[in-house]
């Protein structure tokens, strides 16, 4: 009778770790996938990032290039100016 009991016992047993392995592998899983998730998470933010700068930068150099434009228009200018002052 006792040895029925010990191997009914060391069945569950058996059966016990097998399920906690089995919890243990999901719970892994589980850690990987939201790790990876994160780092997806991470990575769009840094690419948002990015991006803004990258706006920035093209505003920045939209306005550096009116700044050109005007004092190229000035020079234009000045040098029309000195043009007909020497004419004269």
């Amino acid at each position: 009778m006792e040895a029925i009991h010990e191997l009914c016992t060391s069945c569950l047993e058996v059966e016990l770790s097998k399920r906690k392995m089995d919890l243990m592998q999901q719970q892994e899983e589980r850690c990987t996938a939201e790790q990876f998730f994160r780092q997806q998470d991470e990575s769009c933010k840094a690419m948002e990032h990015l991006f803004k700068q990258q706006e920035e930068a093209h505003k920045v150099a939209k306005y550096i290039f009116r700044q050109q434009e005007e004092a190229c228009k000035a020079a234009e200018h000045l040098f029309k100016q000195q043009k007909e002052a020497f004419k004269a």
